[in-house]
């Protein structure tokens, strides 16, 4: 299994060598190899090429979600939340990222800190969630089982039972 990861690592990164043109889903899909080929410090050096060269869209999103993953993956909590944070202000940031940072916080059982990036969720992105899915809170399944996640690692079953009721 380990060999093969190696040789996904390997085809990957000679594409992105190549003259073949770099996009937002190549990087996407190295920045997954490396994190489940516990590379995490190559996962933030190719989150950090991106950067250099992309200002913006969904794509870019997807990549910095899974640079955190990759992060929170390897206990770099700390570090995931710190990118999590310089990045949050930027437009392109959508709610895959504020998911990211919840399973940093489940990662380590920060659950008032979950409960912090939740609620900014909510209050962000609830007139986008209002337009298009008429609903009060911008919470989508995935941010719900990141968050509840947080609180049951935390201990928090009481919460997390309110949550669901």
């Amino acid at each position: 299994n380990g060999k093969r990861w190696e040789g996904a690592v390997h085809a990957i990164s000679s594409m992105l060598d190549s003259q073949l043109r770099h996009n937002l889903h190549s990087y996407a899909t190295l920045i997954e190899i490396k994190r489940n080929s516990g590379k995490w410090q190559e996962a933030l050096s190719v989150w950090n090429a991106i950067q250099q060269h992309h200002k913006g869209g969904e794509r870019l999103s997807q990549c910095l979600a899974k640079c955190l993953d990759a992060l929170s993956t390897a206990n770099q909590t700390q570090r995931a939340l710190d990118i999590f944070e310089s990045e949050k202000p930027k437009d392109y940031v959508q709610l895959n990222v504020y998911a990211a940072a919840l399973r940093a916080c489940a990662s380590t059982g920060q659950w008032e800190r979950a409960l912090s990036i939740r609620t900014e969720a909510n209050w962000r992105f609830r007139k986008e969630a209002n337009k298009y899915y008429n609903v009060r809170h911008a919470s989508t399944a995935e941010m719900v089982e990141s968050y509840l996640t947080t609180l049951v690692v935390a201990g928090r079953w009481k919460h997390a039972l309110n949550v669901l009721g």
